[in-house]
C-alpha cells in the first residue's frame, strides 16, 4: 500500500505502524471502552502522511495527493479492504494527515464500516470514531 500510495498516487507516507488495541488506548479515561468487536482481530494499522504545513519537505503537490486520499471513502476503503484481508489480527486501518484521522473498521459479522469522526467532549470514544478537531 505504501509504494502504491506514493508512486501511484504521489502522497509520501511518513509512517506506517501496526498498534494493538490496548497500546491504541493507552491510560486514556475516554478510551476506556474501546474494543475491537471482531474476535482475534484487534489490532490497528495508521498510514500518517506527509503535509507541507511548513515542515519538511513535502511538496505541496504531495500533500495535496495526501488530502485527495483523505477525501476518498473509495480509495481509503480500498485500502482498508485489501490491508485487513491480508493481515487476520487488523480490525481497523486509519490514515492520519496533520490533525485529522479517517479510516476504516471491522464491525460484528466482519462488516467493514467508516469511522466517524467524533468532536473530543469527554465522553467515551467507541470503536469505530476517531477525535476529529
Amino acid at each position: 500500500m505504501r509504494a502504491d500510495t506514493e508512486q501511484r498516487v504521489g502522497a509520501v507516507v511518513t509512517e506506517v505502524s501496526q498498534t494493538a488495541v490496548a497500546e491504541w488506548k493507552g491510560e486514556s479515561e475516554t478510551m476506556r471502552t474501546f474494543e475491537s468487536p471482531v474476535n482475534n482481530a484487534d489490532e490497528i494499522v495508521v498510514f500518517r502522511l506527509g503535509s507541507d504545513m511548513g515542515r519538511g519537505s513535502i511538496t505541496r503537490a504531495q500533500a495535496q495527493a495526501a488530502e485527495n486520499i483523505m477525501n476518498s471513502p473509495q480509495l481509503t476503503r480500498d485500502y482498508a479492504d485489501r490491508i485487513i484481508g491480508a493481515c487476520d489480527p487488523v480490525a481497523s486501518v486509519k490514515f492520519f494527515y496533520w490533525e485529522w484521522f479517517q479510516g476504516w473498521s471491522l464491525h460484528q459479522g466482519n462488516v467493514l464500516k467508516q469511522d466517524q469522526c467524533k468532536t473530543p467532549d469527554g465522553s467515551n470514544l467507541s470503536w469505530g470514531e476517531n477525535l476529529c478537531l
